[in-house]
Protein backbone atom coordinates (compact mmCIF):
# COMPACT_ATOMS: atom_id res chain seq x y z
CA UNK A 1 0.00 0.00 0.00
CA UNK A 2 2.63 2.47 0.61
CA UNK A 3 4.05 1.35 -3.20
CA UNK A 4 1.01 2.67 -4.37
CA UNK A 5 1.54 5.75 -2.00
CA UNK A 6 4.43 6.97 -3.48
CA UNK A 7 3.54 6.28 -7.09
CA UNK A 8 1.08 9.62 -6.69
CA UNK A 9 2.22 13.23 -7.16
CA UNK A 10 2.42 14.96 -4.07
CA UNK A 11 0.33 17.99 -5.39
CA UNK A 12 -3.18 19.69 -4.93
CA UNK A 13 -5.47 17.48 -3.44
CA UNK A 14 -3.61 14.49 -3.60
CA UNK A 15 -0.90 16.10 -1.17
CA UNK A 16 -3.94 15.40 1.30
CA UNK A 17 -5.02 12.25 0.20
CA UNK A 18 -1.41 11.02 1.47
CA UNK A 19 -1.47 12.97 4.86
CA UNK A 20 -4.83 11.47 5.50
CA UNK A 21 -3.51 8.33 4.78
CA UNK A 22 -0.11 8.95 6.94
CA UNK A 23 -2.50 10.18 9.68
CA UNK A 24 -4.75 7.45 10.02
CA UNK A 25 -1.43 4.58 9.24
CA UNK A 26 0.26 6.29 12.08
CA UNK A 27 -2.54 6.18 15.01
CA UNK A 28 -3.13 2.46 14.17
CA UNK A 29 0.59 1.66 14.71
CA UNK A 30 0.28 3.88 17.80
CA UNK A 31 -2.71 1.62 18.99
CA UNK A 32 -0.32 -1.42 19.19
CA UNK A 33 2.83 0.63 20.86
CA UNK A 34 4.20 -1.36 24.26
CA UNK A 35 3.07 0.84 26.52
CA UNK A 36 -0.68 1.13 24.75
CA UNK A 37 -0.47 -2.62 25.70
CA UNK A 38 -0.42 -1.77 29.61
CA UNK A 39 -3.38 1.24 29.29
CA UNK A 40 -5.58 -1.59 26.80
CA UNK A 41 -5.02 -4.41 29.42
CA UNK A 42 -5.88 -2.06 32.43
CA UNK A 43 -9.30 -0.65 30.46
CA UNK A 44 -10.09 -4.69 29.94
CA UNK A 45 -9.55 -5.95 33.52
CA UNK A 46 -10.04 -3.08 35.66
CA UNK A 47 -13.18 -1.47 33.78
CA UNK A 48 -14.51 -4.28 31.48
CA UNK A 49 -13.60 -2.62 28.24
CA UNK A 50 -14.10 -5.26 25.28
CA UNK A 51 -10.42 -5.66 23.64
CA UNK A 52 -12.13 -3.13 20.30
CA UNK A 53 -13.56 -0.63 22.69
CA UNK A 54 -10.43 -0.35 24.35
CA UNK A 55 -7.74 -0.41 21.65
CA UNK A 56 -9.97 2.30 20.42
CA UNK A 57 -9.82 3.96 23.80
CA UNK A 58 -5.84 3.95 23.66
CA UNK A 59 -6.11 5.41 20.23
CA UNK A 60 -6.72 8.33 21.72
CA UNK A 61 -3.98 8.81 24.48
CA UNK A 62 -1.31 7.62 21.92
CA UNK A 63 1.25 10.29 22.66
CA UNK A 64 1.36 9.80 26.31
CA UNK A 65 3.69 7.68 28.36
CA UNK A 66 1.25 5.52 29.46
CA UNK A 67 3.38 2.85 31.21
CA UNK A 68 4.02 5.54 34.24
CA UNK A 69 0.56 6.00 35.16
CA UNK A 70 -1.13 4.49 37.48
CA UNK A 71 -4.54 3.98 36.44
CA UNK A 72 -5.20 1.68 39.47
CA UNK A 73 -4.88 4.48 41.95
CA UNK A 74 -6.99 6.74 39.70
CA UNK A 75 -9.96 4.05 39.96
CA UNK A 76 -9.68 3.67 43.40
CA UNK A 77 -9.78 7.08 44.32
CA UNK A 78 -12.96 7.66 42.17
CA UNK A 79 -15.01 4.44 43.22
CA UNK A 80 -13.96 5.77 47.29
CA UNK A 81 -15.49 9.48 45.96
CA UNK A 82 -18.87 6.86 44.78
CA UNK A 83 -18.47 6.45 41.01
CA UNK A 84 -19.23 2.67 39.76
CA UNK A 85 -17.50 0.91 37.32
CA UNK A 86 -20.29 1.80 34.63
CA UNK A 87 -20.02 5.68 35.18
CA UNK A 88 -16.02 5.61 34.38
CA UNK A 89 -16.17 3.49 31.54
CA UNK A 90 -18.64 6.06 30.31
CA UNK A 91 -15.95 8.46 30.92
CA UNK A 92 -12.97 6.41 29.83
CA UNK A 93 -14.75 5.92 26.34
CA UNK A 94 -15.36 9.17 25.95
CA UNK A 95 -12.34 11.03 27.34
CA UNK A 96 -9.62 8.62 28.04
CA UNK A 97 -6.82 10.97 28.87
CA UNK A 98 -9.18 11.78 32.63
CA UNK A 99 -7.91 8.41 33.33
CA UNK A 100 -4.40 9.45 33.02
CA UNK A 101 -4.62 12.86 35.43
CA UNK A 102 -2.62 12.70 38.23
CA UNK A 103 -4.39 12.04 41.46
CA UNK A 104 -2.49 13.14 43.82
CA UNK A 105 -1.65 16.58 42.74
CA UNK A 106 -4.28 17.17 40.45
CA UNK A 107 -7.40 15.65 41.18
CA UNK A 108 -7.22 15.78 44.58
CA UNK A 109 -6.90 19.36 45.57
CA UNK A 110 -9.43 20.10 43.20
CA UNK A 111 -11.97 17.79 43.96
CA UNK A 112 -11.39 19.25 47.65
CA UNK A 113 -12.46 22.63 46.70
CA UNK A 114 -15.71 21.03 45.50
CA UNK A 115 -16.31 19.43 48.85
CA UNK A 116 -15.27 22.25 50.75
CA UNK A 117 -18.09 24.33 48.68
CA UNK A 118 -20.77 21.54 49.96
CA UNK A 119 -20.66 19.07 47.42
CA UNK A 120 -20.83 15.51 48.26
CA UNK A 121 -21.74 11.90 47.83
CA UNK A 122 -24.24 11.29 44.36
CA UNK A 123 -24.00 15.49 43.85
CA UNK A 124 -20.60 15.19 43.63
CA UNK A 125 -20.38 12.77 41.44
CA UNK A 126 -22.81 14.75 39.31
CA UNK A 127 -20.53 17.34 38.80
CA UNK A 128 -17.49 15.55 38.14
CA UNK A 129 -19.86 13.86 35.80
CA UNK A 130 -20.97 16.66 34.03
CA UNK A 131 -18.36 18.81 34.19
CA UNK A 132 -14.94 16.65 33.15
CA UNK A 133 -13.24 19.40 31.42
CA UNK A 134 -12.83 21.81 34.78
CA UNK A 135 -10.10 19.26 35.97
CA UNK A 136 -7.66 19.96 32.88
CA UNK A 137 -8.04 23.84 34.05
CA UNK A 138 -5.96 25.56 36.71
CA UNK A 139 -6.99 25.48 40.23
CA UNK A 140 -6.16 29.09 41.02
CA UNK A 141 -6.13 30.41 37.32
CA UNK A 142 -9.37 29.48 36.64
CA UNK A 143 -11.54 26.55 39.11
CA UNK A 144 -11.02 29.28 42.07
CA UNK A 145 -12.08 32.19 40.39
CA UNK A 146 -15.41 30.64 38.18
CA UNK A 147 -16.22 29.41 41.75
CA UNK A 148 -16.05 32.98 43.07
CA UNK A 149 -18.25 34.60 40.54
CA UNK A 150 -20.94 32.38 40.97
CA UNK A 151 -20.93 33.12 44.30
CA UNK A 152 -20.77 36.85 44.12
CA UNK A 153 -23.60 36.11 41.67
CA UNK A 154 -25.66 33.97 43.13
CA UNK A 155 -25.23 35.32 46.91
CA UNK A 156 -24.38 32.03 48.84
CA UNK A 157 -22.02 28.78 48.77
CA UNK A 158 -25.80 26.74 48.87
CA UNK A 159 -26.86 29.36 46.12
CA UNK A 160 -23.94 27.85 44.01
CA UNK A 161 -24.27 24.08 44.35
CA UNK A 162 -27.77 24.45 43.99
CA UNK A 163 -27.35 25.73 40.59
CA UNK A 164 -24.14 23.56 39.62
CA UNK A 165 -25.49 20.47 41.42
CA UNK A 166 -28.67 21.08 38.41
CA UNK A 167 -26.09 22.30 35.27
CA UNK A 168 -22.10 21.72 36.10
CA UNK A 169 -21.28 23.13 32.73
CA UNK A 170 -21.82 26.45 34.82
CA UNK A 171 -18.25 26.01 35.87
CA UNK A 172 -17.24 25.12 31.94
CA UNK A 173 -14.99 27.31 30.29
CA UNK A 174 -17.02 29.50 28.01
CA UNK A 175 -19.68 30.00 30.81
CA UNK A 176 -18.85 32.37 32.60
CA UNK A 177 -18.89 35.24 29.50
CA UNK A 178 -22.20 33.56 28.33
CA UNK A 179 -24.32 33.88 31.51
CA UNK A 180 -22.28 38.07 31.93
CA UNK A 181 -23.55 39.06 28.74
CA UNK A 182 -27.44 37.28 29.98
CA UNK A 183 -26.91 39.22 33.25
CA UNK A 184 -26.32 42.61 32.26
CA UNK A 185 -29.17 42.51 29.80
CA UNK A 186 -31.40 41.16 32.77
CA UNK A 187 -30.17 44.92 34.45
CA UNK A 188 -30.96 46.55 31.59
CA UNK A 189 -34.54 45.08 32.31
CA UNK A 190 -34.90 46.19 35.94
CA UNK A 191 -33.98 43.04 37.72
CA UNK A 192 -32.73 43.05 41.03
CA UNK A 193 -29.96 40.88 41.69
CA UNK A 194 -31.97 38.62 43.65
CA UNK A 195 -33.96 38.04 40.87
CA UNK A 196 -31.12 37.58 38.87
CA UNK A 197 -30.26 34.49 41.70
CA UNK A 198 -33.31 32.97 41.77
CA UNK A 199 -33.69 32.79 38.15
CA UNK A 200 -30.58 31.12 37.69
CA UNK A 201 -30.93 28.79 40.27
CA UNK A 202 -34.11 27.71 39.66
CA UNK A 203 -32.87 26.83 36.28
CA UNK A 204 -29.41 27.05 35.40
CA UNK A 205 -29.12 25.68 32.01
CA UNK A 206 -31.22 28.24 30.60
CA UNK A 207 -29.00 31.08 31.09
CA UNK A 208 -26.22 28.73 29.87
CA UNK A 209 -27.68 27.62 26.53
CA UNK A 210 -29.58 30.70 25.84
CA UNK A 211 -28.32 33.60 23.68
CA UNK A 212 -28.76 37.61 24.83
CA UNK A 213 -30.91 37.97 21.82
CA UNK A 214 -32.83 34.59 22.66
CA UNK A 215 -33.45 35.60 26.15
CA UNK A 216 -34.07 39.43 25.10
CA UNK A 217 -37.27 38.55 22.35
CA UNK A 218 -38.45 36.62 25.66
CA UNK A 219 -37.95 39.62 27.21
CA UNK A 220 -39.93 42.02 24.48
CA UNK A 221 -42.62 39.54 23.76
CA UNK A 222 -43.78 39.54 27.71
CA UNK A 223 -43.92 42.90 27.82
CA UNK A 224 -44.87 44.18 24.30
CA UNK A 225 -47.55 41.34 23.38
CA UNK A 226 -48.56 39.62 25.83
CA UNK A 227 -48.86 43.11 27.70
CA UNK A 228 -47.09 42.86 31.10
CA UNK A 229 -44.55 45.98 31.82
CA UNK A 230 -41.22 45.04 33.37
CA UNK A 231 -41.84 46.87 36.68
CA UNK A 232 -44.73 44.59 37.05
CA UNK A 233 -44.32 41.63 39.58
CA UNK A 234 -45.60 39.28 37.13
CA UNK A 235 -43.07 40.22 34.82
CA UNK A 236 -40.42 37.80 36.23
CA UNK A 237 -42.65 34.78 36.71
CA UNK A 238 -44.05 35.66 32.95
CA UNK A 239 -39.79 35.35 32.05
CA UNK A 240 -39.24 32.46 34.24
CA UNK A 241 -42.24 30.48 32.67
CA UNK A 242 -41.85 31.47 28.72
CA UNK A 243 -38.18 30.83 29.34
CA UNK A 244 -38.70 27.41 29.64
CA UNK A 245 -41.08 26.90 27.08
CA UNK A 246 -40.55 26.98 23.10
CA UNK A 247 -42.56 28.90 20.78
CA UNK A 248 -44.31 25.78 19.30
CA UNK A 249 -45.34 24.52 23.04
CA UNK A 250 -46.80 27.55 23.69
CA UNK A 251 -49.04 27.78 20.73
CA UNK A 252 -50.28 24.53 21.62
CA UNK A 253 -51.75 25.48 24.55
CA UNK A 254 -53.39 28.59 22.88
CA UNK A 255 -55.05 26.34 20.26
CA UNK A 256 -56.23 24.24 23.47
CA UNK A 257 -57.52 27.56 24.73
CA UNK A 258 -59.01 28.72 21.88
CA UNK A 259 -60.72 25.40 21.17
CA UNK A 260 -62.53 25.65 24.19
CA UNK A 261 -63.78 28.78 22.97
CA UNK A 262 -61.18 31.09 25.23
CA UNK A 263 -60.77 34.65 23.31
CA UNK A 264 -57.28 36.12 23.06
CA UNK A 265 -58.12 38.86 25.44
CA UNK A 266 -59.31 35.56 27.97
CA UNK A 267 -56.01 33.74 27.37
CA UNK A 268 -53.66 36.84 27.98
CA UNK A 269 -56.01 37.95 31.07
CA UNK A 270 -55.12 34.93 32.36
CA UNK A 271 -51.80 34.46 31.77
CA UNK A 272 -51.27 38.28 33.01
CA UNK A 273 -52.63 37.15 36.40
CA UNK A 274 -50.91 33.85 36.98
CA UNK A 275 -47.80 33.20 34.21
CA UNK A 276 -47.72 29.73 36.03
CA UNK A 277 -51.03 28.72 34.46
CA UNK A 278 -48.63 27.89 30.95
CA UNK A 279 -46.67 25.16 32.54
CA UNK A 280 -49.64 23.18 32.49
CA UNK A 281 -48.55 20.05 30.14
CA UNK A 282 -51.21 19.85 26.93
CA UNK A 283 -52.85 16.45 28.95
CA UNK A 284 -53.18 18.43 32.19
CA UNK A 285 -54.44 21.58 30.04
CA UNK A 286 -57.65 19.29 28.07
CA UNK A 287 -58.52 17.60 31.27
CA UNK A 288 -58.87 20.64 33.53
CA UNK A 289 -61.04 22.45 30.74
CA UNK A 290 -62.56 19.55 30.35
CA UNK A 291 -63.97 19.35 34.09
CA UNK A 292 -64.34 23.15 34.55
CA UNK A 293 -66.10 24.26 31.64
CA UNK A 294 -67.72 20.95 30.53
CA UNK A 295 -68.55 19.20 33.87
CA UNK A 296 -69.12 22.30 36.23
CA UNK A 297 -70.65 24.74 33.61
CA UNK A 298 -67.60 27.68 34.22
CA UNK A 299 -66.66 30.08 31.64
CA UNK A 300 -63.90 31.74 29.84
CA UNK A 301 -64.13 34.83 31.64
CA UNK A 302 -64.93 32.99 34.83
CA UNK A 303 -61.76 31.10 34.43
CA UNK A 304 -59.60 33.99 33.00
CA UNK A 305 -60.29 35.74 36.53
CA UNK A 306 -59.66 32.53 38.46
CA UNK A 307 -56.48 31.07 37.21
CA UNK A 308 -55.49 29.46 40.99
CA UNK A 309 -57.97 26.94 39.77
CA UNK A 310 -55.18 25.54 37.06
CA UNK A 311 -52.20 25.91 39.31
CA UNK A 312 -52.75 22.77 41.72
CA UNK A 313 -53.15 19.05 41.37
CA UNK A 314 -56.88 18.87 39.46
CA UNK A 315 -56.78 14.98 40.73
CA UNK A 316 -55.53 15.14 44.42
CA UNK A 317 -56.86 18.98 44.92
CA UNK A 318 -59.62 19.88 42.53
CA UNK A 319 -61.82 17.20 42.02
CA UNK A 320 -61.44 15.75 45.86
CA UNK A 321 -62.20 19.06 47.46
CA UNK A 322 -65.15 19.58 45.01
CA UNK A 323 -66.81 16.23 46.09
CA UNK A 324 -66.33 17.00 49.29
CA UNK A 325 -68.50 20.79 48.84
CA UNK A 326 -71.14 19.11 46.87
CA UNK A 327 -71.77 16.92 50.08
CA UNK A 328 -71.28 19.72 52.40
CA UNK A 329 -74.05 21.55 50.54
CA UNK A 330 -76.37 18.72 50.07
CA UNK A 331 -76.58 18.06 53.80
CA UNK A 332 -76.62 21.60 54.41
CA UNK A 333 -73.80 21.67 56.72
CA UNK A 334 -72.68 24.63 55.75
CA UNK A 335 -74.80 27.40 55.76
CA UNK A 336 -73.01 29.99 53.53
CA UNK A 337 -72.46 29.73 49.98
CA UNK A 338 -68.56 28.92 49.96
CA UNK A 339 -67.19 28.78 46.07
CA UNK A 340 -64.86 26.53 44.67
CA UNK A 341 -62.13 28.37 44.37
CA UNK A 342 -62.71 29.60 47.61
CA UNK A 343 -61.46 26.22 49.38
CA UNK A 344 -59.57 25.04 46.19
CA UNK A 345 -56.80 28.48 47.57
CA UNK A 346 -56.69 26.72 51.19
CA UNK A 347 -53.82 24.32 52.55
CA UNK A 348 -54.50 21.20 53.23
CA UNK A 349 -54.37 21.54 57.06
CA UNK A 350 -57.04 25.24 56.70
CA UNK A 351 -59.23 22.80 54.46
CA UNK A 352 -59.11 19.75 57.06
CA UNK A 353 -59.47 22.18 60.17
CA UNK A 354 -62.06 24.39 58.47
CA UNK A 355 -64.92 21.64 56.60
CA UNK A 356 -63.88 18.21 57.57
CA UNK A 357 -63.51 18.43 60.98
CA UNK A 358 -66.34 20.14 62.52
CA UNK A 359 -68.51 17.65 60.32
CA UNK A 360 -66.25 14.75 61.08
CA UNK A 361 -68.91 12.44 62.54
CA UNK A 362 -71.54 13.20 60.03
CA UNK A 363 -69.74 12.47 57.25
CA UNK A 364 -67.08 9.80 58.61
CA UNK A 365 -66.74 8.28 55.09
CA UNK A 366 -65.54 12.03 53.57
CA UNK A 367 -63.57 12.08 56.40
CA UNK A 368 -61.48 9.41 57.12
CA UNK A 369 -60.86 8.88 52.96
CA UNK A 370 -59.77 12.22 52.89
CA UNK A 371 -57.47 12.08 56.31
CA UNK A 372 -56.13 8.33 54.27
CA UNK A 373 -55.34 10.32 51.13
CA UNK A 374 -53.30 13.08 53.52
CA UNK A 375 -51.19 10.09 55.21
CA UNK A 376 -50.70 8.33 52.42
CA UNK A 377 -48.65 12.08 51.24
CA UNK A 378 -46.90 12.33 54.50
CA UNK A 379 -48.91 15.20 55.82
CA UNK A 380 -48.53 15.46 59.80
CA UNK A 381 -51.18 13.91 61.67
CA UNK A 382 -53.79 16.65 62.73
Amino acid sequence: MLTRISKLRINGGERNLFCNYFLNYSTNLAAVQPQNHLFIGCLERLLGFSREEAISAAGKVQYFKLYKKDIGLFISYFENLGLDKTQMKTIASSDPKFLLTNVEKTLKPKIRVLEELGLSGSDLVKVIIGCRSVFSRGLDSFIRPRIEYLRQLLGSDKGVVLAIKKFPRLLDFYAQTRIQANVVLLKKFGWRDEQIAKFIIRNPRRIFIHKPDWIEDVLQRIENDYGIPRESPMFYYAVDVLSLLGKENIERKLEILRSFGWSDADIWRMFRSLPVTFNMSVDRARKSLDFFMNELGYDSGYLASHPKLFSVSLDRRVKRRNEVLKILNERKLIKRKTSLHSIVCLPELKFVKRYLLPHKDEIPDVYGSYIEMLEDRKFAKL
